[in-house]
Protein backbone atom coordinates (compact mmCIF):
# COMPACT_ATOMS: atom_id res chain seq x y z
CA UNK A 1 0.00 0.00 0.00
CA UNK A 2 1.55 3.59 -0.87
CA UNK A 3 0.21 7.07 -0.05
CA UNK A 4 0.10 9.75 -1.57
CA UNK A 5 -0.15 12.54 1.03
CA UNK A 6 -2.48 11.43 3.52
CA UNK A 7 -4.69 9.13 1.74
CA UNK A 8 -4.07 5.39 0.92
CA UNK A 9 -4.53 4.54 -2.53
CA UNK A 10 -4.09 1.60 -4.11
CA UNK A 11 -4.50 0.12 -7.87
CA UNK A 12 -7.46 -2.44 -9.26
CA UNK A 13 -6.67 -5.62 -9.01
CA UNK A 14 -7.83 -6.35 -12.70
CA UNK A 15 -5.44 -3.98 -13.75
CA UNK A 16 -2.67 -5.33 -11.43
CA UNK A 17 -3.55 -8.63 -13.20
CA UNK A 18 -3.40 -7.55 -16.66
CA UNK A 19 0.51 -5.47 -15.66
CA UNK A 20 1.53 -9.43 -14.40
CA UNK A 21 0.36 -10.77 -17.58
CA UNK A 22 2.07 -8.36 -19.77
CA UNK A 23 5.38 -8.63 -17.72
CA UNK A 24 5.66 -12.68 -17.74
CA UNK A 25 4.79 -12.62 -21.65
CA UNK A 26 7.78 -9.76 -22.37
CA UNK A 27 9.98 -9.82 -19.25
CA UNK A 28 12.71 -7.64 -21.31
CA UNK A 29 10.41 -4.91 -21.54
CA UNK A 30 11.18 -1.50 -21.02
CA UNK A 31 8.49 0.36 -18.34
CA UNK A 32 9.40 3.95 -18.97
CA UNK A 33 6.17 5.05 -19.69
CA UNK A 34 4.55 2.63 -17.24
CA UNK A 35 2.31 4.63 -14.92
CA UNK A 36 -0.66 4.18 -12.31
CA UNK A 37 -1.54 7.04 -10.01
CA UNK A 38 -1.70 10.43 -11.39
CA UNK A 39 0.16 13.26 -10.39
CA UNK A 40 -0.88 17.11 -9.91
CA UNK A 41 -1.33 17.87 -13.37
CA UNK A 42 -3.59 14.79 -13.94
CA UNK A 43 -5.38 15.11 -10.40
CA UNK A 44 -5.53 18.74 -9.39
CA UNK A 45 -8.37 20.41 -9.08
CA UNK A 46 -11.27 18.22 -9.68
CA UNK A 47 -9.01 15.36 -10.38
CA UNK A 48 -11.44 13.93 -12.93
CA UNK A 49 -8.75 11.83 -14.33
CA UNK A 50 -8.96 7.74 -13.81
CA UNK A 51 -5.46 7.68 -12.50
CA UNK A 52 -6.96 9.71 -9.68
CA UNK A 53 -7.34 7.58 -6.62
CA UNK A 54 -10.63 7.94 -5.60
CA UNK A 55 -13.46 6.47 -3.01
CA UNK A 56 -15.54 3.59 -4.69
CA UNK A 57 -16.27 2.01 -1.93
CA UNK A 58 -13.96 0.00 -0.31
CA UNK A 59 -11.61 0.97 2.49
CA UNK A 60 -9.20 2.86 0.61
CA UNK A 61 -9.20 5.14 -2.42
CA UNK A 62 -8.92 2.94 -5.92
CA UNK A 63 -6.76 4.16 -8.91
CA UNK A 64 -8.71 2.76 -12.00
CA UNK A 65 -6.13 3.59 -14.93
CA UNK A 66 -2.65 2.27 -15.65
CA UNK A 67 -0.43 3.00 -18.44
CA UNK A 68 2.03 0.32 -20.36
CA UNK A 69 4.69 1.10 -22.08
CA UNK A 70 5.17 0.07 -25.94
CA UNK A 71 8.16 -1.73 -26.62
CA UNK A 72 8.09 -3.90 -29.79
CA UNK A 73 11.53 -4.68 -29.85
CA UNK A 74 10.84 -6.79 -26.86
CA UNK A 75 7.75 -8.16 -28.03
CA UNK A 76 5.78 -5.74 -26.04
CA UNK A 77 4.28 -4.06 -28.82
CA UNK A 78 0.76 -1.99 -27.60
CA UNK A 79 -0.81 -1.93 -31.07
CA UNK A 80 -0.93 -6.03 -30.93
CA UNK A 81 -1.91 -5.89 -27.04
CA UNK A 82 -4.62 -3.24 -27.36
CA UNK A 83 -6.05 -5.30 -30.27
CA UNK A 84 -6.82 -8.30 -28.47
CA UNK A 85 -8.32 -6.18 -25.32
CA UNK A 86 -10.89 -4.48 -28.36
CA UNK A 87 -11.57 -8.08 -29.45
CA UNK A 88 -12.12 -9.37 -26.56
CA UNK A 89 -14.89 -7.12 -25.79
CA UNK A 90 -13.88 -7.96 -21.77
CA UNK A 91 -16.71 -5.78 -19.68
CA UNK A 92 -14.11 -4.95 -17.18
CA UNK A 93 -12.93 -2.18 -20.17
CA UNK A 94 -14.19 1.30 -19.75
CA UNK A 95 -12.23 3.38 -22.57
CA UNK A 96 -8.35 2.60 -24.06
CA UNK A 97 -6.27 5.23 -25.45
CA UNK A 98 -3.42 4.35 -28.13
CA UNK A 99 -1.73 6.26 -30.55
CA UNK A 100 -4.02 9.45 -30.94
CA UNK A 101 -7.20 7.71 -31.39
CA UNK A 102 -9.77 6.94 -27.98
CA UNK A 103 -12.17 3.64 -27.98
CA UNK A 104 -14.96 3.12 -25.20
CA UNK A 105 -17.05 0.93 -23.94
CA UNK A 106 -19.99 3.61 -23.25
CA UNK A 107 -19.56 6.40 -25.68
CA UNK A 108 -19.87 5.33 -29.52
CA UNK A 109 -19.14 1.51 -27.66
CA UNK A 110 -16.35 0.03 -29.09
CA UNK A 111 -15.69 2.44 -32.12
CA UNK A 112 -12.05 4.28 -32.55
CA UNK A 113 -12.64 7.93 -32.59
CA UNK A 114 -9.63 10.57 -33.06
CA UNK A 115 -8.42 11.83 -29.80
CA UNK A 116 -6.66 15.22 -29.61
CA UNK A 117 -5.44 15.15 -25.43
CA UNK A 118 -1.77 16.74 -25.27
CA UNK A 119 -0.17 13.25 -24.96
CA UNK A 120 -0.97 11.34 -28.02
CA UNK A 121 0.03 8.29 -25.93
CA UNK A 122 2.47 6.95 -28.37
CA UNK A 123 4.90 5.63 -25.91
CA UNK A 124 2.23 3.78 -24.17
CA UNK A 125 -1.26 2.65 -24.41
CA UNK A 126 -3.99 3.84 -21.43
CA UNK A 127 -6.33 1.10 -20.27
CA UNK A 128 -9.26 2.93 -17.90
CA UNK A 129 -11.45 0.10 -15.90
CA UNK A 130 -15.71 0.06 -15.31
CA UNK A 131 -15.46 1.81 -11.66
CA UNK A 132 -17.19 -0.93 -10.01
CA UNK A 133 -16.06 -3.21 -7.60
CA UNK A 134 -16.63 -6.92 -9.13
CA UNK A 135 -15.54 -5.76 -11.80
CA UNK A 136 -12.39 -3.75 -11.59
CA UNK A 137 -11.11 -6.10 -8.84
CA UNK A 138 -11.35 -9.45 -10.75
CA UNK A 139 -8.48 -11.45 -10.95
CA UNK A 140 -9.71 -13.09 -14.14
CA UNK A 141 -6.97 -13.19 -17.00
CA UNK A 142 -7.08 -10.76 -19.92
CA UNK A 143 -7.27 -12.00 -23.47
CA UNK A 144 -3.60 -10.73 -24.82
CA UNK A 145 -3.69 -12.87 -28.16
CA UNK A 146 -5.81 -11.87 -30.91
CA UNK A 147 -8.19 -14.27 -32.62
CA UNK A 148 -7.94 -14.75 -36.31
CA UNK A 149 -9.44 -16.18 -38.80
CA UNK A 150 -6.10 -18.29 -39.93
CA UNK A 151 -4.31 -21.10 -38.46
CA UNK A 152 -1.16 -19.96 -39.97
CA UNK A 153 1.94 -18.95 -37.74
CA UNK A 154 2.66 -15.37 -37.99
CA UNK A 155 5.75 -14.56 -39.75
CA UNK A 156 8.06 -11.21 -39.34
CA UNK A 157 8.80 -9.00 -42.37
CA UNK A 158 11.71 -7.47 -42.58
CA UNK A 159 11.21 -3.57 -42.18
CA UNK A 160 11.39 -1.28 -45.10
CA UNK A 161 9.07 -3.27 -47.41
CA UNK A 162 7.14 -1.17 -49.04
CA UNK A 163 3.29 -2.37 -51.14
CA UNK A 164 0.56 -0.07 -52.99
CA UNK A 165 -2.51 -0.87 -52.50
CA UNK A 166 -4.49 -2.08 -55.83
CA UNK A 167 -7.76 -2.36 -55.06
CA UNK A 168 -10.14 0.21 -57.47
CA UNK A 169 -11.77 1.28 -54.26
CA UNK A 170 -9.31 1.25 -51.65
CA UNK A 171 -9.20 -1.00 -49.30
CA UNK A 172 -10.22 -1.29 -45.40
CA UNK A 173 -8.32 -1.40 -42.01
CA UNK A 174 -9.47 -3.57 -39.99
CA UNK A 175 -8.17 -3.90 -35.89
CA UNK A 176 -7.11 -7.23 -36.40
CA UNK A 177 -6.11 -10.17 -38.95
CA UNK A 178 -9.68 -11.27 -39.75
CA UNK A 179 -12.91 -9.90 -41.18
CA UNK A 180 -13.96 -10.10 -37.74
CA UNK A 181 -12.51 -7.10 -36.56
CA UNK A 182 -14.19 -3.66 -37.25
CA UNK A 183 -13.20 -1.52 -39.71
CA UNK A 184 -11.27 1.36 -38.68
CA UNK A 185 -10.13 3.18 -41.39
CA UNK A 186 -9.32 3.07 -45.65
CA UNK A 187 -6.58 2.78 -47.52
CA UNK A 188 -6.59 4.78 -50.95
CA UNK A 189 -6.31 3.38 -54.48
CA UNK A 190 -2.39 3.48 -55.22
CA UNK A 191 -1.72 4.19 -51.29
CA UNK A 192 1.86 3.14 -50.73
CA UNK A 193 2.81 1.49 -47.04
CA UNK A 194 4.98 -0.72 -45.27
CA UNK A 195 3.95 -3.55 -44.25
CA UNK A 196 5.25 -5.00 -40.55
CA UNK A 197 4.70 -8.29 -40.31
CA UNK A 198 1.72 -11.09 -41.09
CA UNK A 199 -0.72 -13.00 -40.04
CA UNK A 200 -1.67 -15.49 -42.96
CA UNK A 201 -3.47 -13.78 -45.77
CA UNK A 202 -3.63 -10.64 -43.68
CA UNK A 203 -0.64 -7.35 -43.70
CA UNK A 204 -0.29 -5.38 -40.68
CA UNK A 205 -0.10 -2.01 -41.60
CA UNK A 206 1.92 0.54 -40.93
CA UNK A 207 0.28 2.83 -43.09
CA UNK A 208 2.28 6.44 -42.03
CA UNK A 209 5.74 5.41 -41.98
CA UNK A 210 5.90 6.62 -38.45
CA UNK A 211 7.15 2.79 -36.91
CA UNK A 212 3.35 2.23 -35.05
CA UNK A 213 1.16 -0.46 -36.47
CA UNK A 214 -2.05 1.67 -37.63
CA UNK A 215 -4.07 -2.03 -38.32
CA UNK A 216 -4.36 -4.84 -40.54
CA UNK A 217 -5.57 -5.55 -44.18
CA UNK A 218 -5.98 -8.33 -46.70
CA UNK A 219 -2.73 -9.09 -48.41
CA UNK A 220 -4.15 -10.37 -51.62
CA UNK A 221 -5.24 -6.48 -52.73
CA UNK A 222 -1.50 -4.84 -52.33
CA UNK A 223 1.71 -5.45 -54.34
CA UNK A 224 5.09 -5.13 -53.48
CA UNK A 225 6.79 -1.98 -54.96
CA UNK A 226 10.56 -1.11 -55.01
Amino acid sequence: MSTQGKDKWRVATSLLTLRNQINSLYPARKKASDGTIGDSRHCGGSGTSDHCARDLGGSVKVVTAMDITHDPASGCDAGRIVSALVASRDERIKYIIWNKRILSSEVSAWTWRSYNGSNPHSKHFHLSVVPKMSLFDSTAPWQLSPASTSTTISRPVPSGNRYKVIARSGLRLREGAGTQFDAIGRLSPGQVVVVTATEGDWYEIDAEGDGFRDGFCYGAFLVQVS
